[in-house]
């Protein structure tokens, strides 16, 4: 009998050993978030990409493509990154991503993801860099982004973006990127956002299917150092002189849109050549090559005129 007592002993601390084992080595939350991007990628087209990201592992610190940091207050590294490009992924991505909320960097750029951007993924309050262009992806523009606090880098060209530019954008007070070029947004660029992004330095909204005049206050945007590219779009009627107050270092790019009037001559307009304003038939004055007062001149009556001799 008591051989059989200690037999029965032994055995259940072999087995409560066990199973805390098991349980102490089991993934993190982190990791199971991340295995919801594994299974939201169809295998076929992931090829390698996933091939050490084994659920079994205590940890996804190692895993391709992930990166990790200590966090001051917790027991173990949190994941800080996750950089999966060009590897030709067919997937969605998944609103367990949103529950990492120490994820500073999401770079799945050039891939074949497709769906809306899940309103869940602006829950990871620490993303300070979000690169989804070259892309499947469509839907609009999520309303939460600016619920982001340390939003900088946003990069969502080359998709099947949608809708309109939300109103709230000038909420994302730390941006310094806005690249949506290549989408299909339309609409009037709203006016109102750009005074109060003080640290954006790069805007490009070409390609898409705005309308309607550029708004005034978009020579508030003082930090702007690169390219204002609004090219291939259909925005009309003249060009504010107050773009006039961008920085020097600012080329502009309004090619291929319907603008007109006379191109004006302050500020950082001198530093502009001919080709940031070519395919606008209507625009005439420097740098162009075509005069305004010929512009006045050919009227119908004129036209009409010259062409009865």
């Amino acid at each position: 009998m008591m051989k059989r007592n200690l037999s029965l002993t032994l055995h259940f601390i072999y087995f409560h050993i066990l199973f805390s084992t098991k349980l102490s080595q089991s993934l993190t939350a982190d990791g199971l978030s991340l295995l919801s991007l594994k299974s939201a990628v169809d295998q076929v087209s992931a090829g390698s990409a996933f091939s050490d990201w084994n659920e079994d592992d205590q940890t996804p610190c190692r895993w391709s493509g992930i990166s990790c940091m200590n966090i001051t207050g917790l027991p173990d590294p949190r994941v800080v990154g996750i950089a999966i490009s060009g590897k030709n992924l067919r997937g969605y991505i998944p609103s367990e991503l949103g529950t990492l909320i120490y994820l500073r960097r999401l770079n799945l750029h050039n891939n074949n993801f497709y769906g809306s951007i899940p309103d869940q993924l602006f829950n990871a309050t620490s993303l300070h860099s979000l690169f989804l262009y070259g892309n499947n992806l469509s839907g609009s523009l999520p309303p939460f982004i600016c619920n982001l606090p340390r939003l900088q880098n946003l990069d969502l060209s080359n998709n099947s973006l949608s809708g309109s530019l939300p109103q709230n954008l000038n909420s994302c007070k730390q941006l310094q990127r806005l690249v949506l070029a290549k989408n299909k947004f339309s609409g009037p660029i709203p006016a109102g956002i750009w005074p109060e992004l003080d640290n954006l330095v790069q805007l490009d909204l070409s390609a898409n299917d705005f309308n309607g005049s550029i708004p005034n206050d978009m020579g508030e945007l003082k930090s702007l150092s690169n390219t204002l590219n609004l090219s291939f779009n259909h925005l009309s009627g003249r060009i504010p002189k107050s773009l006039g107050n961008l920085p020097v270092t600012v080329s502009f790019d309004l090619r291929n849109n319907n603008l007109s009037g006379e191109v004006p001559q302050t500020g950082s307009f001198a530093n502009q050549g001919p080709t940031a304003f070519l395919s606008n038939p209507l625009l005439c004055g420097f740098p162009l090559q075509k005069s305004c007062k010929d512009s006045a001149h050919s009227s119908p009556e004129s036209s009409e005129f010259s062409t009865g001799f």
